[in-house]
C-alpha cells in the first residue's frame, strides 16, 4: 500500500541525483534490507504518482546493471501513475530513485513531485510443491 504521507520534489537534482534523500532514503533502504526479499533477480513492483512542471519528458530509475525500474515522466504530467514490474538489479543498500536524464543537467526550473510511492515484491504467479518425508515446500518458480 502506498504511503501518501510522503511527497518528494526532484527540484534541484542533478543527473543521477536521488529523489528520496537523507533519513528517508536510509529508512527505505533499511526497510528493503529487513524484508530479506529484496534480492538480485527477484521480481518487484514499483508504483508512483508523478506531477511535473517540465514541458519535456524526464527519465528516472534505480541504479544497478544498466538500471532498472526505468521510466519516463511525460511532459507536463499531472498525477500520472507509473507502474512497473522488474527484476531487482542491486542490493538494498544501493536502492534509490534517481533522476536519469542528461538534459536538463539540473532540475532547477520546475518541480517534479513524487507521491504515493509503493515498492512491493511480486506475488508468486506459479507455485510448485515439493513433497519430502517431513514437509511440504511451497516454492515460487
Amino acid at each position: 500500500m502506498p504511503n501518501s504521507a510522503f511527497t518528494f520534489d526532484a527540484r534541484g537534482l542533478p543527473s543521477f541525483g536521488n529523489v528520496i534523500r537523507g533519513s528517508n532514503l536510509t529508512a527505505m533502504q533499511t526497510a528493503l534490507q529487513a524484508t530479506g526479499d529484496w534480492a538480485l533477480n527477484r521480481q518487484w513492483q514499483l508504483k508512483v504518482k508523478v506531477t511535473s512542471g517540465y514541458t519535456v519528458p524526464l527519465s528516472f530509475g534505480f541504479p544497478g546493471g544498466n538500471g532498472f525500474f526505468n521510466f519516463t515522466v511525460p511532459a507536463s504530467a499531472s498525477d500520472h501513475i507509473i507502474e512497473l514490474t522488474e527484476m531487482v538489479k542491486d542490493t538494498p543498500g544501493q536502492a534509490a530513485l534517481e533522476y536519469r536524464s542528461a538534459s536538463p543537467k539540473v532540475l532547477s526550473e520546475h518541480s517534479v513531485m513524487f507521491s504515493d510511492i509503493c515498492l512491493r515484491q511480486v506475488p508468486c504467479a506459479k507455485r510448485t510443491n515439493f513433497r519430502t518425508a517431513l514437509i511440504l515446500l511451497d516454492v515460487c518458480v
